[in-house]
């Protein structure tokens, strides 16, 4: 036998070969998670969002019209509407703020994936904490952050505490931690935002270590494009901080206008070109339904702000204390960092230093402006309705961001003090905290009686059984009702939402829906039932038989009227 041959017993067998690579790869995967404990906390952020799908089912239903309303599915009716039922998107009406990336893009995959209005509703809204835990991780590696897996551990703890408070109590209106996890809120802008920064911030690392942006460039032109056509408010709580802060950088001459001419245009260039498509290609409401310039409405919403702003500090609310601790960071960081410019001189000031000072600069500027943009434009929030805490949720850069990048800033200065075991620790730490305590929270829930995608609000099972005995099918209502019976009816009753004059009510709607019936196009649907009492918009009686006549019979359930004209 020669020397390169092999005997029997020392060939190595199929069964063999495959435990062999099933061993290297546990072993690599063992590797691979000792050296990431985030991947721990990534788990218990899942679990802890499982704990409010729960809870939503254990909620009773007063609470879950903050989840479930007209507001909250019209993104996944835009889909259900053209696929399912065949109308037009040219008869659709939408808001100033269509919320085309991220919302409605995240509800038309999930509802093709699910084909279920309130999970594709919940899923699009859960993401949205992961996606913004995504954009800070982009964050930290631009501005060159010693330890990742304590910084995104400890962002992963915070996602997992926020989700396990929302579920406590799902129905809590403020402070409104929900918007996390539900599109059509302003969030999906805030993510906008935030990728902006990211992906910005990225290109200039990039450029200034000599390396090619085209693709991460292309990439956020694109995003630009997208955030222009879905939401106005990119322009004052991205684009302008993010540009007066790199030209104040370049004033002190720590900055090369070269290393940001190219982002910097095309970013504004994108999000205006996206403006101009969404007005083009959508029919949308104007700013001015919602707001108006004069110097009596910016006083107003002035003097309302600071009512409700100085109400809330005074009270030692939580969520203003930790947006002002934040504004004071990011005011010390930049001083600190002009100081050394002044003083030690530009080439003693790290590269990484200068970055930083970008970024906190630029969150300082989009806090103060995502207030003074709705304040000088005389939001109707603040001058007629006078609510401080509705108008909050255009406020998300100044209120809601804070909750993540005080602890991620937490984490660099840890990062500073700790050694590099003991760093590590740290981390390993934080993502068992963040895996277990949601673990147990799950462990001890009780279980819904009820799914909660197989949720129908009482009036819609009140609906559902009117319809099973007076053959009902189309009908018309407020805007709070309407939706939730077309979408949620298990009968297949459609009702379209009207103001109080009976005349259709065109926000976020389709106007095809009043005119042509399913059955035929060529045919308007036949309305034979009205509902009376919305929360808003209020049909009074007197309208419905103005336009109707009198109706064949009245019926009262879950607390509204409705008038049957199926004779």
């Amino acid at each position: 036998m020669t020397s390169g041959s092999r005997t029997a017993a020392e060939t190595p067998t199929p069964q063999l070969s495959s435990a062999r690579k099933a061993s290297g790869f546990a072993r690599h995967a063992r590797l691979a998670l000792a050296s990431h404990p985030e991947w721990l906390g990534w788990g218990g952020l899942t679990i802890a969002l499982i704990c409010l799908f729960q809870s939503l089912g254990l909620t009773d239903a007063p609470s879950l019209g903050i989840w479930i309303s007209s507001d909250t599915l019209w993104l996944v009716n835009v889909f259900t509407d053209l696929f399912r039922d065949g109308y037009s998107l040219a008869g659709w009406h939408f808001s100033i703020a269509p919320c085309w990336f991220p919302d409605v893009a995240l509800a038309g995959l999930f509802w093709a994936l699910t084909q279920n209005v309130i999970l594709a509703t919940l899923l699009s809204g859960f993401v949205q904490v992961a996606l913004l835990i995504g954009a800070l991780r982009v964050i930290g590696k631009s501005l060159g952050v010693r330890s990742a897996e304590f910084r995104d551990s400890v962002l992963l703890l915070v996602g997992v505490g926020i989700a396990l408070y929302v579920a406590r109590a799902p129905g809590t209106y403020y402070p409104g931690l929900y918007k996390f996890f539900l599109t059509q809120s302003h969030m999906g802008s805030l993510l906008s935002v935030v990728w902006g920064w990211a992906l910005f911030l990225l290109i200039i690392w990039r450029r200034r270590e000599a390396k090619r942006t085209s693709t991460l460039v292309i990439l956020y032109a694109f995003l630009c494009t997208l955030a222009g056509m879905s939401n106005l408010l990119f322009f004052p709580q991205m684009l302008a901080p993010i540009s007066a802060a790199l030209l104040g950088g370049a004033l002190f001459g720590v900055i090369r206008m070269r290393e940001c001419w190219l982002p910097l245009a095309a970013g504004w260039l994108s999000a205006a070109l996206g403006a101009v498509l969404n007005r083009v290609l959508f029919t949308t409401s104007d700013v001015g339904v919602q707001a108006g310039l004069s110097r009596e409405r910016a006083l107003t919403a002035l003097d309302t702000f600071r009512r409700g702003f100085a109400a809330k500090l005074l009270a030692c609310d939580p969520l203003h204390v930790i947006a002002l601790v934040w504004l004071i960071i990011c005011a010390g960081y930049i001083a600190w960092t002009v100081r050394a410019l002044i003083v030690k001189g530009q080439s003693t000031v790290p590269s990484s230093q200068v970055i930083r000072a970008v970024f906190f600069a630029t969150c300082f500027l989009s806090s103060l402006l995502s207030v003074a943009v709705i304040i000088l434009g005389g939001s109707n929030g603040l001058v007629e309705f006078k609510d401080y805490i509705w108008t909050m949720h255009y406020f998300h850069p100044a209120f809601l961001l804070p909750l993540f990048t005080v602890p991620m800033t937490l984490s660099w200065a840890i990062e500073k003090v700790l050694p590099a075991r003991m760093l590590g620790a740290a981390a390993w730490v934080t993502a068992a905290l963040a895996f277990v305590v949601p673990t147990a929270h799950l462990a001890a829930m009780p279980s819904p009686k009820a799914p909660i995608y197989a949720y129908r609000p009482p009036l819609v099972r009140f609906m559902d059984e009117t319809a099973a005995t007076r053959h009902l099918h189309y009908g018309l209502a407020g805007y709070w009702q309407a939706r939730l019976i077309t979408l949620l009816s298990t009968k297949g009753l459609r009702a379209y939402a009207v103001d109080g004059g009976i005349n259709p009510l065109l926000w976020v709607s389709n106007e095809q829906w009043y005119q042509q019936s399913i059955e035929d196009r060529k045919r308007p649907p036949h309305f034979d039932f009205v509902v009376l009492d919305d929360p808003l918009w209020n049909i009074s009686r007197e309208a419905a038989v103005q336009v109707f006549g009198k109706p064949a019979e009245e019926l009262n359930g879950d607390g509204v009227h409705v008038l049957i004209y199926s004779k």
